[in-house]
């Protein structure tokens, strides 16, 4: 077999291995994570997802054609270790090890590695498991630094199907892994689930070790605590958050519209500075408290975000004082007073 022969049987192969990723990669969101993996931007992607729709069936030819793509501006002696690679960053490490397995020199280089992935790979499904309700995995997915926007995506693809399953919180679980130290990834993910409120979790997937308890045998200090033991600096702390701007978090995000009335969308909808039709549009796309929510995202996305603004806009709907507390917590009192501009304070 000459040269022009064997590459091209090498082709083949890899253009069946092409193929293979391009049939297990259907989700949406996994889709879209390689395509930034291989470099390609949002726009294209979409464009890729379209042509997977195309004829009102679901296929893979838009993943396929972005592979293909994707290989022409690649070297021919790099295709597979570069493929495994931008898999394994888009959090696909499973369809990685499946269809192209590392060689047997890079597995003795770094069996240690490999082996202690495995072990902490099934710590994450057993996290993804355990964390199912919504509400959870929206906090989660915060502390891991997600967007509430890609959490979203992560919670409906779940849902895909009617069946309620824990495999795109398990990818979630994959993509931030690949973000963090290998040494640091048991450490790091127990403090992420002890943040989002899962500690429950935490303590029994991944109990402390014996060095972290004798260094964290002190309580953590919350905002009251660390206020108290030093208020010399509280004024100029003051100053400073008075001079800069707050922006609501994702988290207050989620607080408020779990507590906001539902019958006072239309009228938050409206002091936020969004139409009547914009408002009923996204009630109609969306179901209870899910449309408050992204509600308040759209707000965030496309006006700032202003606390400040937020605040005032709840004081004329008028909302009840524990949607204020829902936002700003039990102890912390806005500057502006709870009452509708309409009523006489004097």
């Amino acid at each position: 077999m000459d040269y022009q022969q064997s590459r091209k049987m090498g082709d083949k192969d890899f253009d069946d291995i092409l193929k293979a990723v391009a049939s297990d990669v259907h989700d949406d969101s996994a889709i879209e994570e390689l395509g930034k993996a291989l470099g390609f931007r949002l726009g294209e992607i979409s464009t890729f997802l379209k042509t997977n729709m195309r004829y009102g069936e679901v296929t893979g030819r838009g993943t396929l054609q972005m592979l293909r793509k994707w290989q022409q501006n690649v070297r021919k002696a790099e295709e597979r270790s570069l493929l495994r690679q931008k898999l394994i960053e888009a959090g696909l490490r499973s369809v990685a090890d499946e269809l192209l397995p590392e060689t047997a020199q890079a597995t003795s280089h770094a069996a240690t590695p490999s082996i202690m992935g495995d072990e902490f790979d099934d710590i994450l499904a057993k996290v993804a498991k355990a964390v199912h309700e919504e509400e959870d995995i929206e906090k989660l997915g915060l502390a891991l630094g997600f967007r509430l926007e890609k959490i979203k995506n992560f919670v409906e693809t779940n849902m895909r199907y009617g069946d309620n399953t824990s495999s795109c919180t398990q990818k979630m679980l994959r993509i931030w892994r690949q973000k963090v130290r290998k040494a640091e990834e048991r450490s790091q993910l127990r403090q992420k689930l002890i943040e989002a409120d899962l500690g429950n979790v935490a303590d029994d997937l991944l109990p402390e070790t014996g060095a972290s308890q004798t260094s964290a045998q002190a309580p953590a200090q919350g905002p009251a605590e660390a206020a108290a033991q030093a208020p010399a600096q509280a004024p100029a702390q003051a100053t400073a958050q008075a001079a800069t701007p707050s922006i609501v978090t994702d988290l207050q995000i989620i607080a408020l519209s779990n507590t906001f009335p539902l019958d006072k969308f239309d009228n938050l909808a409206v002091h936020l500075g969004f139409s009547l039709e914009e408002a009923q549009s996204i009630d109609e796309k969306n179901k209870d408290k899910k449309a408050t929510k992204v509600l308040l995202m759209t707000w965030k996305r496309q006006k700032g975000g202003r606390i400040e603004e937020l605040i005032q806009a709840l004081i004329n709907v008028p909302a009840p004082s524990s949607v204020l507390q829902s936002l700003l917590g039990p102890t912390t009192q806005p500057q502006t007073p709870l009452v509708p501009p309409s009523q006489d304070t004097s």
